[in-house]
Parts: C-alpha cells; structure tokens; sequence
C-alpha cells in the first residue's frame, strides 16, 4: 500500500500580492471612515477633494492635475461597471458644487459626499 507523504507535510501558506490599486483603495477607505466619525463640515470640505484626488491619481494612474470637468470626460475610457461610473458622475459633480460654494454657504449634502464615495468604492472591480 502506497501513502502520499503529503499528507503529513505542512503546505506553504500562499500570499496573495497587494496590488496597487488594493492598496489606494484601503488607504482610500482609512481616510474616509476617518472622516465620517470627524462629522465636522469644515473638516469635509478641507479633506475630501484631497482624498478623492488622491484615490484618482492613484488608482486609475492619473499623474496630471485634473479638473472635475477634465475627470468626467476622461471616466467615459475607463474600464468599470455602469453602476460605479454613474456613482463616481455623482460623487465628481458634489465635489464640483462643493468648490464652488462659499465657506457660510455649507450646506447638509456635505455629509452625504463621503458616504457616496465609499458607496462608489463599494462598487468597484477588483481588477
């Protein structure tokens, strides 16, 4: 009779890489939860155009300064599903009215905008 010493060897534990783009999306999602606990509209509005640029630069490899009107053309060519592209066209157009609103002008949408960002991320593939 013939036994497989296989089974009394321990097998090597196989380590699955972090790519890149898992890595910006948790730093990503870090910053945001960070921020929801925060529940300060001032403290919304000075992080979260720097935290979704950075995810942007990072993620999808973006190495120039983008405006959110340049952004929206360009997420047209990227590679994502339908849902997570019509949530990210919403999460851009926030950011877009959040810039151009006045610093007394807050409205309550601001606590809104980083829950839609972790929604979008929710979304994404994982390429």
């Amino acid at each position: 009779m013939f036994w497989p010493f296989t089974l009394f060897k321990r097998e090597k534990e196989v380590v699955i890489p972090v790519t890149k783009r898992q890595e910006t999306k948790a730093e990503t999602l870090k910053q945001l939860e960070k921020l929801l606990k925060n529940h300060s509209k001032k403290k919304t509005r000075q992080n979260i155009g720097a935290i979704f640029r950075d995810f942007v630069k990072g993620y999808y490899g973006i190495d120039y300064e983008f405006t959110y009107e340049e952004l929206e053309k360009d997420i047209v060519h990227k590679r994502m599903k339908h849902e997570a592209r019509q949530k990210l066209a919403v999460v851009i157009a926030n950011l877009r009215e959040l810039s151009y609103e006045e610093e007394g002008e807050l409205h309550d949408h601001i606590y809104k905008l980083p829950q839609d960002f972790l929604r979008f991320l929710e979304l994404l593939n994982h390429d």
